[in-house]
């Protein structure tokens, strides 16, 4: 998405003798918004990893969650292209497994020693 052609520019100049030279650019993401945009469009990527490291399943839902909705709000811009990755990031919160969430763990029995 960052090096894909996102539109062009013309220029053109008076060459002189009535004639006009014209040079026409094809623009891409980087080009008009800089080195800067790249880390805001990493931020959804990341988010969805949130689900592979989050000790609590809760955690991971709303990383996931969160992406999702991201996708939608900016679905007239770049969120269809981050669409793949709110569905990973929900099918990795939802398939977690039960024994990977503490909270869902059991405490384990008390040991009294012997008299």
């Amino acid at each position: 998405m960052l090096l894909l052609p996102t539109g062009s520019s013309q220029e053109c100049r008076d060459a002189g003798a009535g004639t006009l030279s014209c040079i026409e650019q094809g623009t891409t993401l980087l080009s008009v918004q800089g080195a800067g945009v790249v880390p805001v469009l990493l931020l959804p990527a990341v988010l969805c990893l949130v689900p592979v490291f989050a000790p609590l399943r809760l955690v991971a839902q709303a990383a996931a969650v969160t992406v999702v909705v991201f996708c939608v709000v900016s679905a007239l811009s770049v969120g269809l292209f981050y669409l793949p990755v709110g569905i990973v990031g929900l099918v990795l919160a939802v398939r977690r497994p039960d024994n990977a969430d503490p909270l869902d763990q059991q405490p384990a029995p008390v040991v009294r020693p012997l008299s």
